[in-house]
């Protein structure tokens, strides 16, 4: 299969490319999203490639395929770009163009095409990197044969025994979400909801003052809670403010979440400050968490998203 045509208008750190632009190159093309924790997991491996590569004919594209609406901003990808340190081309690919070109269908995912433009490999697996690079070399050596390349680094991860199967993703509106609020979800209005007596495990629920809707739920007044029984390594959590800042409170298992267990997005006193439209990290931990956990809402307003969980340390 040829790689094809790469499709979009918005492009950060470099104007619009074509075929041309890569034609003689070794190309990684990379679906992501911003707000996609394991897509955040593979960009050091990245960046190491275009630090060791860049300047050796390999050209890194990233495809941004956003989860969420707030996703499509170009201000928005451009500000976390600059503040994750990403210096190759992105192309916003909103309405997921490029995405069924490529019959691609998760992120994240690598592809890797040869100087003649052919796709040689692809790769969603998060423990494939040594094999991802592994062919880079081959790509840049076949033009440069002479050409002195790095060490692999071994980027095997081996599951230990405090790596588990987490909690799988958890949307929270009505389109991809389930709650399990007796209630459902009232679509159109604000709902005063009831805390459940008893969350099942790998699930959500709502309790407090929410209006709910098909991609998002919106906290109306303080104490608004999100309430999930989970278990894993991490939990992520995707929130967008309302006009101002929204702070809110973690507690695990009915106690504030111990320091130990904070996230790197918590304050020094266990706070979360929704401040702008993306990922936050609530919880980490080297062997896995489990339990009740509440977000409750304690000044602002916020939208809650979708929570996502990690297994291995």
């Amino acid at each position: 299969m040829k790689l094809p045509r790469i499709i979009g208008d918005d492009w950060i750190n470099s104007g619009p490319l074509t075929s041309a632009d890569f034609s003689g190159h070794a190309v990684l093309v990379y679906f992501w999203s911003y707000t996609c924790a394991a897509s955040r997991r593979s960009l050091p491996y990245l960046k190491k490639w275009w630090e060791r590569y860049s300047d050796k004919g390999l050209v890194i594209i990233g495809i941004h395929t956003p989860e969420f609406s707030f996703g499509k901003s170009k201000a928005n990808v451009r500000k976390t770009v600059r503040e994750l340190g990403i210096e190759w081309p992105i192309v916003l690919d909103n309405d997921l163009i490029n995405w069924h070109d490529f019959k691609n269908e998760e992120r994240p995912c690598r592809y890797l095409a040869d100087q003649k433009g052919n796709l040689i490999y692809k790769s969603t697996d998060g423990n494939g990197f040594a094999d991802t690079e592994q062919v880079i070399q081959g790509l840049v050596a076949a033009s440069s044969p002479d050409l002195k390349l790095p060490r692999l680094v071994n980027h095997k991860h081996k599951h230990k025994k405090s790596c588990i199967l987490p909690t799988p993703n958890l949307c929270i509106g009505n389109e991809q979400g389930a709650i399990i609020n007796e209630e459902g979800y009232r679509l159109g209005e604000v709902y005063d909801y009831a805390k459940p007596d008893k969350i099942p495990e790998d699930c959500l629920a709502l309790e407090g003052s929410w209006h709910t809707t098909e991609e998002y739920v919106e906290s109306a007044r303080a104490g608004a809670g999100l309430l999930l029984n989970f278990k894993g390594t991490e939990v992520n959590f995707i929130a967008q403010p309302i006009k101002t800042p929204a702070s809110v409170k973690i507690f695990l298992n009915g106690k504030p979440l111990p320091r130990k267990f904070r996230g790197a997005d918590l304050g020094l006193g266990g706070e979360l400050m929704i401040k702008k439209p993306t990922l936050y990290n609530l919880a980490r931990n080297k062997s896995p968490l489990k339990g009740n956990l509440e977000i409750v809402v304690q000044s602002g307003k916020l939208r809650a998203y979708a929570f996502s969980f990690y297994g291995c340390a």
